[in-house]
């Protein structure tokens, strides 16, 4: 694992709630060997909410904090709870985004090569860094990226036709790959799954246990 670690959140609750729980994680021994703890530079911020201030906030902590390695991490909704369960937390290999294209619902259509090309969008998937030496669990599909969440089961049907290799769904995972990938860092993305996108009821969500099994897969994967 390199020296320097910058880790994001989206928010400054989440990194508050992350910090803690991954300092408790790290105090538990976590088979982190004590001289690679005392050996790296683990620096966090806050990417900040949503695509665009993901991708400013991400590219900001890059050119100021210089580091080898950058982890996102947070909570995200399940599309597939068989496949991407609740309280669990997953490293995935590849984040994507279903928005970037022209037309809208029914209508909408992907950029052919030469759009692309003509208007800057590299790709609309990223492959992520990942965690090697370390038992993680790994999500069995890609994390979606979008501008809004899902509020309803319907909103669901229409990211899942365009990409329906989607297990998970959040709002910074691509942003913060396409800064990384602009600038050169690898990056290993974390979610703690809280809920089932779609549903708004955050009484239903189980921000505890997400939290807390994305910080012990954080401070194992900084132990390696």
């Amino acid at each position: 694992m390199p020296s320097r670690i910058l880790v994001l959140t989206p928010t400054r609750c989440e990194q508050t709630r992350l910090q803690e729980l991954y300092r408790n994680a790290v105090s538990l021994d976590n088979g982190i060997p004590t001289d690679h703890r005392s050996a790296r530079a683990v620096i966090w911020r806050v990417c900040g909410f949503g695509l665009i201030n993901a991708a400013i906030g991400t590219t900001q902590a890059i050119l100021e904090d210089r580091p080898d390695q950058v982890f996102l991490v947070g909570i995200a909704g399940t599309y597939n709870e068989q496949r991407v369960e609740i309280g669990q937390a997953y490293q995935f290999n590849e984040v994507g985004c279903c928005e970037i294209g022209i037309g809208r619902g029914k209508h909408f259509r992907s950029l052919d090569p030469e759009q692309r090309t003509a208007f800057g969008a590299e790709s609309d998937t990223y492959r992520l860094a990942k965690i090697e030496n370390v038992l993680v669990e790994e999500a069995n599909g890609l994390l979606l990226s979008v501008a809004s969440a899902s509020a309803s089961a319907d909103d669901i049907r229409e990211p899942l036709r365009r990409m329906p290799q989607a297990v998970a769904e959040d709002m910074e995972g691509y942003a913060v790959a396409a800064a990384c990938h602009r600038l050169d860092r690898p990056l290993t993305i974390i979610r703690g799954i809280s809920n089932r996108a779609g549903e708004r009821d955050k009484s239903h969500w189980q921000f505890d246990v997400a939290f807390a099994a994305a910080a012990r897969l954080l401070a194992a994967a900084i132990g390696c």
